[in-house]
């Protein structure tokens, strides 16, 4: 089953054209990662399939529903984690994670089984102005975990987070594919990328620059090296708003 098609998406601000006609799918139980130097257009590309801005023109599915035309329904097959996690500061943890699964009506059980594979339980009571930013990025991870969505679309999820976080992030997207979800994530660390992805796609200058599919970590930069053998943002501009 397609969970996400992409087509021929591109995105204007003014005059500037941001993305160019880009075209990708994510399969169910798939887990693809999104490659590319500050300013290629990732962040910009995942904000318009988690629908917090639209293309201006081309055409994004998810689970078969328009995200532009039928935003509510794509919305209840998704769960998105785009650059820092927003949270309510004078809340805790535990109270984001209930208020959460009420309106998508899941079982609260569910909080414990999020936060024990996050290993955070002993934080859930502190109110979140408290967390580092490896916490609230477990958060705002568990969060998207707790509906049990079809598609998750995370951008950086890695940021903030100590090398244990890591390995249990890796654990749970390769749980959440086996069970049907499929994954779209972004990362600069292609190491990390290597070991957990289906496969890699590379943008550039916002149009999509190839795809990597298998192959060791050398092989991956390898790759990235061919693609993107100057240092630097791509297009001058960084990865929040404009440009990104």
């Amino acid at each position: 089953m397609t969970v996400l098609n992409v087509q021929t998406v591109s995105k204007r601000f003014g005059k500037k054209e941001i993305l160019k006609g880009i075209s990708l799918s994510v399969e169910s139980g798939e887990i693809v990662g999104l490659v590319g130097p500050n300013g290629a257009g990732k962040t910009t590309l995942l904000k318009q399939i988690a629908g917090f801005q639209f293309p201006s023109s081309g055409k994004i599915t998810v689970c078969g529903f328009d995200t532009a035309r039928d935003h509510e329904n794509a919305a209840r097959h998704m769960a998105c984690l785009i650059e820092a996690p927003g949270l309510y500061p004078n809340i805790s943890g535990r109270r984001h994670l209930e208020m959460f699964c009420a309106a998508r009506g899941v079982p609260e059980a569910v909080i414990g089984e999020v936060a024990d594979f996050l290993n955070f339980q002993n934080q859930l009571s502190a109110r979140t102005r408290t967390y580092s930013v490896g916490m609230k990025q477990r958060l705002g991870l568990a969060l998207c975990w707790v509906s049990r969505p079809d598609l998750l679309v995370l951008d950086e999820p890695l940021n903030g987070l100590d090398p244990d976080g890591i390995f249990l992030l890796r654990g749970r997207i390769e749980k959440a594919a086996a069970a049907g979800a499929g994954v779209l994530l972004s990362s600069h660390l292609l190491d990390e990328l290597q070991k957990v992805t289906t496969r890699i796609v590379f943008i550039r200058k916002g149009e999509i620059a190839g795809e990597f599919r298998s192959g060791d970590a050398d092989a991956l930069e390898r790759r990235y090296r061919e693609l993107f053998p100057a240092s630097g943002k791509e297009n001058g501009q960084d990865e929040s708003g404009v440009g990104a």
